[in-house]
């Protein structure tokens, strides 16, 4: 009599992970770039094809905040050098920037799900 085989098949199959932040987060960026003049769907179509890249709804959230963070870097380090500027100009891009990321936001939920 041959021993039993100590090896389990497994019983369901999963999908291997698939996605990256990273390229989510450069098609957002260039996405949000290229259909910026489309108030809110312009973010919601970049957040959604970034966010089928980035594989998951972690990974999009994760994916859409990123450029964000990046360009609020950016506009502090020119509210430094150029403080007139930034007041004036700031206010405005900072209530422009808040609706198109809500459309990133709301994308990449969408798309992260597909």
């Amino acid at each position: 009599m041959e021993p039993m085989s100590t090896y389990n098949a497994p019983t369901t199959y999963t999908r291997p992970k698939k996605g990256s932040i990273l390229w989510g987060a450069v098609v957002m960026f260039f996405g949000s770039l290229i259909l910026g003049f489309i108030p809110f769907f312009g973010g919601l179509i970049a957040g959604i094809v970034g966010g089928k890249i980035a594989g998951s709804v972690r990974n999009a959230l994760i994916a859409a905040l990123i450029p964000a963070i990046i360009l609020a870097i950016g506009a502090a380090v020119i509210g430094i050098f150029h403080p007139v500027l930034f007041i004036f100009a700031g206010v405005v891009a900072f209530v422009v920037a808040l609706f198109h990321l809500a459309g990133v936001i709301i994308g990449a939920f969408i798309g992260g799900i597909l």
